[in-house]
């Protein structure tokens, strides 16, 4: 690592899932796995009515083609106020099938669960990576 790297030379914010509020599920948009040698989910929950999941699916395209859950990736549901990473990478996906994208749920449950979450990618692999679509701007000192 050069010592005047920025730390967007080294992990890129790809998906984020914005602070939401009620029962539903929310995902990011798919992002292909190849372009970081390592992926970070960030899920943080305020208020918490029922529960929060939060799990990474994987597909075969950046459409979503034969998505499913990635095995192993399922957080503990939390049930109060708290946080959860969920680390993998692109091995980890069912390459023998062609699966190449990933993408962020967060499942709420409970009128008054309120959660948000990260997506980035780390060490990427054709540095920078621009910052996924959701994030209104980058400041660098």
């Amino acid at each position: 690592m050069n010592v005047s790297s920025n730390a967007t030379d080294l992990v890129s914010v790809q998906g984020l899932i914005e602070p939401v509020a009620g029962a539903a599920t929310y995902t990011t948009s798919w992002f292909y796995a190849g372009n970081a040698n390592a992926w970070e989910a960030i899920v943080s929950a305020g208020t918490v009515g029922t529960s929060v999941d939060a799990k990474i699916e994987q597909a075969s395209d950046s459409s979503g083609t034969g998505a499913k859950d990635l095995s192993g990736s399922d957080i503990t549901q939390l049930v109060a106020a708290g946080s959860a990473l969920i680390q993998l990478k692109p091995a980890d996906l069912d390459n023998a099938n062609d699966f190449d994208h990933i993408r962020l749920s967060i499942t709420t449950v409970g009128a008054t669960s309120v959660a948000a979450g990260v997506l980035q990618g780390a060490c990427v692999t054709n540095a920078p990576l621009a910052a996924g679509a959701k994030v209104d701007e980058t400041v660098t000192v």
